[in-house]
């Protein structure tokens, strides 16, 4: 988010849990469109496009509808398939400037 980042799974839970607890506590994300694309067998890029409705700015007041793509990439070992790269990105129109 805005350039930040995490890495390890308790790390990426500690870096997320003020977000959930506040400005998404009440959102709903939907997945729009996946494309997938197979680098070999067991590599796979992944975007997945979301919108995202019920999000709030820091002082409460809801937020217009959100949208965004994530990129994976992802690797399969041992039967399992594991992201091992995540880059969201929010594609949602800034509002213009103050004149």
């Amino acid at each position: 988010m805005r350039g930040m980042g995490a890495s390890g799974r308790s790390n990426i839970e500690q870096f997320h849990a003020p977000v959930f607890a506040s400005i998404f506590k009440n959102s709903h994300q939907k997945y729009t469109d996946i494309k997938i694309r197979f680098i070999r067998a067991d590599i796979a890029a992944v975007d997945v496009h979301w919108e995202m409705t019920g999000a709030t700015d820091a002082a409460g007041n809801p937020r217009p509808l959100r949208d965004g793509l994530l990129t994976f990439v992802m690797v399969k070992g041992e039967g399992k398939w594991q992201i091992v790269v995540m880059h969201n990105m929010d594609l949602t129109a800034l509002p213009p400037a103050p004149k």
